[in-house]
C-alpha cells in the first residue's frame, strides 16, 4: 500500500519494476488506485543473458508463448533483442 495514514509524517520513495517490460494493464491500475503519481515506473528488459564470450541466451518461453498459448505479446521482445543483436 503506497498511503498509510499511521505513517504520513515519514516520507517513502516507493518503485514498481516491471520484468521484462511495462504492462499497460499495471499501469492501469496503479492510475485508478490513485498510486502512478506516488511510485517510480522502471522496466527491467531481461533479454540476451551472456552466457560465454560467444553464447546468449534469450530468456523467454517464446516457442511455448506463441505456438502452444497463442500468445504473441513475446514477439515484440524478440523483435528488440535481435535489432539489440545486430547492432553489436
Amino acid at each position: 500500500q503506497v498511503t498509510h495514514k499511521g505513517t504520513q509524517h515519514l516520507r517513502r520513495n516507493f518503485t514498481v519494476v516491471f520484468v521484462p517490460q511495462r504492462s499497460m494493464i499495471c499501469e492501469k491500475v496503479l492510475e485508478e488506485d490513485g498510486a502512478y503519481d506516488r511510485v517510480r515506473i522502471a522496466e527491467l528488459c531481461l533479454d540476451l543473458i551472456p552466457l560465454d564470450t560467444d553464447l546468449l541466451s534469450l530468456e523467454r518461453s517464446s516457442f511455448t508463448d506463441c505456438h502452444l498459448r497463442s500468445d504473441h505479446a513475446s514477439l515484440a521482445q524478440i523483435a528488440r533483442s535481435l535489432i539489440k543483436l545486430q547492432a553489436l
